[in-house]
């Protein structure tokens, strides 16, 4: 395993690996992880190796990376090429990342790997996950014994968030197999939407583009049903339940009607996004029902028997969306009253939190995390402290000054709806919280 940890004083290192020949290597994995830098891997040759976990991994902090002119070809992994960005950089608001000219051909997922619900993308030749958007243009796709060939795993707060997948050969000419074979939003609407049209018509970089007209998928329930709901849908009862397999989208402007007696059963981390409306006409005699999928339809019979898997899976993000973050409260008078920092794990610092869309939910959301009281959020604006960016000179010197936020906080909630995501970012609205406690 070749693992490089770019260090965070370190942010205008360059990293290069370029016409190398990695073949037939056990417990490959070639990483780059920590702060920003400039990272290029081009002209290499991938063959045969059996992958940790992935073969190529680039993590951390946004990087300005290119992945370049690369063969990866009958390699055994979970993915084979994974950006997977966490965290931004400070220095800049905006950080280029390309995946371009590279062949994925015969890839596969390890013999032994097992399966599980078809609703996780368990294996992919290319995954953008994270914080980062990425280019993706002129590769070739061809790995049918992986379950994906792009995983659009990009986190984004915005509903209409496009990843540039277009003049790629996907392995087929037609677009529903090309649809098939991208996870993105359509499978779980926390991810973004791949664009992968128009597409390379043949396996050469120099293929043509396709000509014809974009391809749009038709609601079918013949069979598991997910994806975008955009026109008027109702569903009647049936004697076999609505299986569902893929996150449903309820669109804008657009109503999905349950009608009594009609039950639909869904896989794991799958679920209904209304941004609509929902209308289910169930009664006490015949409600609608919403259950789980039978474990038989998704997981082998020799599941039970089998070892724990100890390779990390990937886990639909609204069911754990603040995973891994630490927020603390400083510079109040008393633990329930301060500025809000989030630990970077990247830099091993805290760092102060800003946010221009910040409200009386966030504030909720952010006590919740630290485990406080969370409920009747009050903001106050308050001048800004230069002291909360000692240490960051050159980020100092790009600040537009701006207002920080206090939030009273008083009672607790049972549950917790979190934020998309936290950014620290160059127009500093920073923000402070106290908590005040009801006494009976």
């Amino acid at each position: 395993m070749i693992f490089m940890d770019v260090c965070h004083v370190c942010f205008i290192l360059s990293l290069f690996a370029e016409r190398f020949y990695w073949q037939d290597n056990v417990n490959f994995a070639l990483h780059i992880d920590g702060f920003y830098c400039n990272a290029s891997i081009s002209g290499n040759r991938f063959q045969g190796n059996k992958c940790r976990t992935g073969c190529v991994t680039l993590s951390g902090t946004e990087k300005q990376a290119e992945v370049f002119d690369n063969e990866f070809v009958e390699n055994y992994g979970r993915y084979i090429v994974e950006l997977y960005m966490n965290s931004h950089t400070p220095y800049t608001q905006w950080v280029e990342a390309s995946v371009s000219y590279n062949n994925f051909k015969r890839n596969s997922r390890p013999s032994d790997s097992p399966m599980i619900a078809t609703s996780s993308p368990t294996s992919y030749a290319l995954g953008i996950r994270g914080l980062q958007n990425v280019t993706i243009n002129r590769n070739l796709f061809s790995n049918p014994l992986l379950d994906f060939e792009l995983l659009g795993g990009q986190a984004s707060s915005l509903l209409e968030n496009y990843l540039d997948a277009t003049e790629n050969y996907w392995g087929t000419g037609e677009q529903p197999e090309i649809v098939a074979r991208i996870f993105d939003f359509d499978d779980w609407n926390s991810f973004a939407i791949v664009e992968y049209f128009p597409f390379l018509v043949s396996d050469r970089y120099n293929s043509r583009k396709y000509i014809g007209t974009k391809w749009r998928p038709i609601f079918d329930m013949s069979g598991p049903i997910g994806g975008r709901i955009t026109e008027n849908l109702r569903l009647k009862p049936r004697s076999q339940p609505y299986v569902v397999s893929r996150d449903l989208t309820v669109m804008n402007s657009v109503s999905l009607t349950i009608e009594a007696g009609t039950e639909l059963q869904f896989y794991p981390n799958i679920g209904i996004l209304v941004l609509g409306s929902l209308v289910a006409l169930g009664t006490k005699d015949d409600p609608v029902r919403f259950s789980p999928v039978p474990i038989s339809q998704y997981m082998t019979p020799s599941r039970e028997s089998r070892a724990v898997d100890p390779n990390p899976r990937i886990h639909h993000p609204d069911l754990i969306p603040h995973f891994g973050y630490q927020l603390r409260l400083t510079g109040g008078s008393s633990p329930d009253d301060g500025y809000i920092e989030i630990y970077n794990a990247t830099e091993h610092r805290w760092s102060i939190v800003c946010d221009d869309g910040f409200n009386d939910m966030t504030a909720q959301v952010a006590c919740r995390t630290m485990g406080k009281e969370a409920s009747n959020v009050v903001v106050r604006r308050n001048p800004y402290y230069d002291i909360f960016v000692f240490g960051y000179p050159l980020m100092h010197e790009q600040v537009t000054l701006s207002d920080i936020f206090t939030i009273h906080v008083f009672d607790k909630l049972a549950s917790c709806v979190s934020l998309s995501f936290w950014h620290v970012c160059l127009e500093f609205v920073t923000i402070s919280v106290r908590i005040n406690l009801k006494t009976d």
